[in-house]
């Protein structure tokens, strides 16, 4: 059965959402960037994102145990999209301040995909009351970012380049079995905030918790750092383990028969070395109900 009360706490819901809206201010032109100047093609963009993760989408349906409203998805869906150019403002402006990308990227979008569990907890905290309600709201957050990302990035850098043609290489090259690993370390950083409210507010459990998230943040930094090694280099030897059965290098070009399967066999390597830690934290949390 869905939740049929909802006890919301407008007060504290209506200053996030002004105190958002304020900083929003801040990055007007990325605002405009992501939604105006190719709209379109945005939209195309996230709907084929959609459409790849639907598999993650029914997972998290499934995982959720006492199913939340379909609006309360759609809600954190939209919130995580609304603040994506907020988020890369931020994001950018330690970088041009001499920070690296791989250092403060995990800190900016986790922080992202942990805000709407967070807003939840303030103002509806019915929504967030074991780890597995946090880890279902921050799947389905994890799940928006993944969908803005790669359409703005799809409409804006890849697609001048490459075209239509795009959609053939980028999404397979970041889909593991229909999922992305920002849904996973959403889930994950949104179920430990979820572990916490759960149970007794003690330094153990706080720290437990803070541990969880710094696991995943960190693990999102290696992963921009070591990813654009790992990926490549797990597609070579995967390529050469087929070769040596007989088959020809040709085969692997671009729109060849088994450029896709080397591909997502690429990020599935990448995605299961990357995320081992997170992985033992994930399942913790998915079997904490209390």
């Amino acid at each position: 059965m869905e939740n049929s009360a909802i006890e919301v706490k407008y007060p504290v819901l209506a200053a996030i959402l002004l105190s958002l809206l304020v900083a929003a201010g801040f990055a007007s032109d990325n605002y405009a960037e992501f939604f105006l100047k190719q709209p379109l093609l945005v939209l195309a963009g996230c709907a084929a994102a959609f459409v790849s993760y639907l598999p993650s989408l029914w997972v998290t349906r499934k995982l959720d145990r006492r199913p939340h409203a379909w609006a309360v998805y759609v809600g954190v869906f939209l919130f995580v999209i609304a603040i994506a150019p907020l988020v890369s403002e931020i994001t950018w402006g330690f970088i041009d301040r001499g920070v690296r990308y791989w250092k403060i990227v995990g800190f900016t979008e986790e922080f992202a995909k942990m805000l709407p569990v967070i807003v939840l907890l303030a103002a509806a905290p019915t929504l967030v009351r074991t780890a597995r309600d946090g880890l279902v709201i921050g799947a389905i957050a994890g799940l928006g970012f993944a969908v803005i990302e790669f359409g703005v990035g799809f409409a804006l850098d890849n697609f001048p380049e490459k075209g239509w043609a795009d959609l053939t290489t980028s999404l397979p090259a970041r889909w593991v079995l229909g999922t992305e690993m920002h849904i996973i370390w959403g889930a994950t950083t949104g179920g430990a905030i979820g572990y916490f409210a759960a149970g007794p507010k003690t330094a153990m459990r706080f720290f437990a918790m803070l541990g969880m998230i710094l696991l995943v943040i960190a693990t999102h930094g290696l992963q921009d750092f070591f990813g654009k090694f790992i990926g490549p280099l797990s597609i070579g030897v995967v390529g050469q383990l087929i070769m040596n059965l007989g088959i020809p290098e040709t085969a692997f070009y671009e729109g060849g028969p088994l450029f896709l399967a080397l591909l997502i066999s690429g990020a599935t390597i990448n995605f299961i070395l990357i995320n081992i830690g997170v992985f033992s934290i994930f399942w913790f949390l998915l079997k904490r109900n209390r």
